[in-house]
């Protein structure tokens, strides 16, 4: 049995990029999403890279974001014999949007043929939405059976630190 919905999206960003001083770079920036169930929010942010030495900056970022329910995490019905499995996914029409505020502070550099990021990042998430396993079992002819529903997590912690090296050996490689 098929079924049909429709949601009416759209979304539009601003951002400017404004050069305080030489040293000084100010990034301000507002997304405005609009969605046919839950409505509309604004997320703004604001960026600073500070430039402390000719090939190493400093950048802090602060924002909110906002995120939807899909489609899919709102209707889905979808079985899937996946190798010696069975897995189900089921939508929830109680789905609230996310919510989150945003920071995470960095550090940028180049020398010669190379270069590196090394980023801190911090995000408090407001009804964070994840797909929860509510069944896990076996059955006979089909063998694992997991079964998940999408729900919202009323409060999330994100942490982390991410690094990116960059190297180039030759103009060839």
């Amino acid at each position: 049995i098929y079924s049909s919905k429709k949601l009416g999206t759209y979304a539009t960003y601003m951002q400017d990029e404004i050069q305080l001083t030489d040293k000084f770079f100010l990034v301000p920036s507002v997304r405005y999403d609009h969605h046919s169930s839950f409505g509309g929010e604004t997320s703004p942010k604001l960026g600073i890279t500070y430039n402390l030495f000719k090939n190493f900056r400093i950048k802090i970022n602060y924002g909110h974001g906002y995120r939807a329910p899909t489609i899919f995490e709102l209707y889905a019905n979808m079985n899937r014999a996946m190798g010696g499995m069975q897995v189900e996914y089921l939508g929830n029409t109680d789905l609230q949007p996310e919510t989150a505020n945003n920071f995470d502070f960095g550090f940028e550099a180049e020398t010669g043929k190379g270069s590196g990021k090394l980023n801190y990042f911090h995000s408090n998430v407001s009804d964070l939405i994840n797909a929860k396993t509510f069944y896990s079992g076996y059955a006979p002819g089909i063998g694992r059976v997991l079964k998940f529903k999408y729900e919202n997590i009323d409060a999330a912690k994100i942490d982390g630190i991410e690094g990116e090296a960059n190297y180039q050996f030759d103009n060839n490689w």
